[in-house]
């Protein structure tokens, strides 16, 4: 089960189907990630924001790390205090995670690029905004749960700790952070190689183990092998060439995301590959928000539900279903960075994406509004020529 280096179809330096790279060559490469300073990784104090669970859980829960706040100092939560720390109503304490990248560049709270955010809780103490995560299990079947978690995914995602055999949780996690793999020990050239763990799912999209439930490092290699995945799923223990670099995708907006999943195993992963035919984990969870990487994707949407899709980076392209006449414009904002479609009774919501690829045609985004010389030859040979009636998308043929 165990390869010795990164197998061909997976080297970052060679294949742009990974958000990974050298760490020298990272700002080359992902030019539109901010970047910070790197810091070794020390054990996190974590408490999440859990008040919205009841009212609507498939909305993102915040959570936040001890800090020292520079605007109100001095109300730290200590290392002593930590231990048996039971934080006010409302927050839960996040568990403790033996993490598998070894070094992060902070880039700031959500919503806040470049800048930290801090909240003082009732007890006194400061905290900084980390991140917030919208949770979901997949696959899902209401018989398996009881309680709330008996209602929806969302719920289940959020009261289920660790997914059932088979099952995964499913989380879109808004975090400014890069990530650090080190090949050896120590990030030293000298080090021993370090093990890896990858799985790539159904659809051909892969992700590599960023932390787990087991704080003893010798007993992560067995976990990893106790999961149970979803059926068609993989998984392959690596040893990388060189360190490698995770970095989230971004959006015009001013966010960053990352699709993490959790494991039967108490194992979590990141997505660092997206699959040629466009499925994406989350495309399966109803109303989750759908995201590409720092990399030129496909993306398609979801066949029965309103669809809310992020390119993430690069020159990415979205899937719809159907003839470009059987759709409508309803949005278009920002010269094309942020568009809405109709189909039916579904809207279709865009972010940052470059392509859309019908049945019979694919358009690009910037040439909706009044296409551009370079495709508008393209159209007319295909007897499609884009116009506006009425604030509506419309094919003409000629």
């Amino acid at each position: 089960m165990k390869s010795h280096t990164l197998p061909e179809d997976l080297r970052p330096l060679s294949f742009s189907r990974f958000i990974v790279a050298a760490a020298a060559m990272t700002a080359a490469l992902q030019p539109n990630v901010a970047r910070a300073d790197w810091n070794v990784l020390e054990e996190a104090k974590e408490i999440v924001n859990i008040s919205t669970v009841m009212s609507d859980p498939s909305l993102p829960l915040a959570t936040y790390k001890s800090a020292e706040d520079p605007n109100n100092p001095g109300h730290e939560i200590s290392d002593e205090d930590w231990p048996g720390y039971t934080p006010p109503a409302g927050y839960l304490k996040n568990t403790t995670r033996n993490l598998q990248f070894n070094e992060s560049e902070f880039l700031g709270s959500p919503g806040s690029p470049g800048q930290t955010s801090y909240i003082q809780t009732g007890d006194g103490y400061t905290w900084a905004a980390m991140s917030s995560a919208i949770n979901a299990m997949w696959p899902y079947n209401s018989a398996d749960y009881d309680g709330q978690a008996a209602i929806n995914a969302y719920y289940a995602g959020n009261l289920v700790t660790t997914p059932d055999p088979g099952v995964v949780k499913v989380t879109a996690n808004y975090k400014a952070q890069n990530m650090k793999f080190w090949a050896r020990e120590g990030g030293e050239a000298s080090g021993a190689l370090l093990d890896r763990y990858l799985v790539t799912d159904q659809w051909g999209n892969t992700y590599i183990m960023h932390a787990s439930g087991q704080l003893d490092q010798s007993q992560v290699g067995a976990a990893f092998d106790a999961a149970v995945l979803p059926e068609g799923w993989t998984k392959q223990v690596i040893q990388l060439e060189e360190d490698l670099i995770l970095n989230p995708a971004t959006s015009s907006t001013g966010l960053y995301h990352y699709l993490v999943f959790r494991d039967s195993a108490d194992n979590t992963y990141h997505q660092i590959g997206w699959g040629a035919e466009g499925i994406n984990l989350a495309t399966q969870v109803a109303g989750m928000p759908i995201w590409g990487g720092q990399t030129d994707d496909l993306l398609l949407i979801r066949e029965d539900d309103d669809s809310l899709i992020y390119g993430g980076g690069g020159v990415d392209t979205v899937r719809l279903d159907g003839l470009f006449s059987d759709w409508s414009l309803k949005t278009y904002a920002a010269g094309g960075s942020f568009i809405e479609l109709l189909f039916g009774d579904r809207t279709v919501s865009l972010y940052d994406i470059s392509y859309l690829q019908f049945d019979d045609t694919t358009v690009s985004v910037t040439a909706i509004p009044e296409p551009s010389a370079a495709i508008l030859p393209a159209l007319i040979g295909a007897g499609v020529v884009l116009v506006r009636r009425r604030g509506r998308l419309r094919r003409s043929n000629g």
